[in-house]
């Protein structure tokens, strides 16, 4: 799990507008959220998130999906969610609520409209 964090960094960078790294810096962090049940996710969100700050000079906050509040996620720059599985293909534990908030039918359609996001699956 160690390689993926870098894999990651190289399509973050090279999928980035040139202005897009100053425009981060000027307005906050990336928020990296992950669900995961044995650690491989988290290892590879908190390895990301020291790439990110060496690479990118840019900050960064590393968050189980369910610790996070979800009130703020229209608010973040990028999002980038790196999520693994369990069992036969379930979700993990530390990203089941926010999994079902984010499926509710009340939810307004436009209402993550502009988030700008990257999924890693493990």
């Amino acid at each position: 799990p160690k390689h993926i964090p870098r894999l990651l960094i190289m399509d973050i960078l090279k999928g980035l507008p040139d202005n897009w790294t100053k425009e981060v810096r000027n307005r906050g962090r990336i928020c990296i959220l992950y669900g995961s049940q044995t650690g491989t996710a988290k290892e590879c969100s908190e390895n990301l998130s020291r790439l990110i700050l060496r690479k990118l000079a840019l900050n960064s906050v590393v968050l189980d999906c369910d610790s996070y509040n979800i009130a703020n996620l229209p608010k973040e720059n990028l999002v980038i969610f790196i999520v693994a599985t369990t069992g036969q293909g379930e979700m993990t534990d530390n990203m089941k609520a926010f999994w079902r908030f984010i499926l509710q039918k009340k939810l307004p359609k436009t209402s993550l409209k502009n988030l700008n996001f990257m999924i890693c699956g493990l």
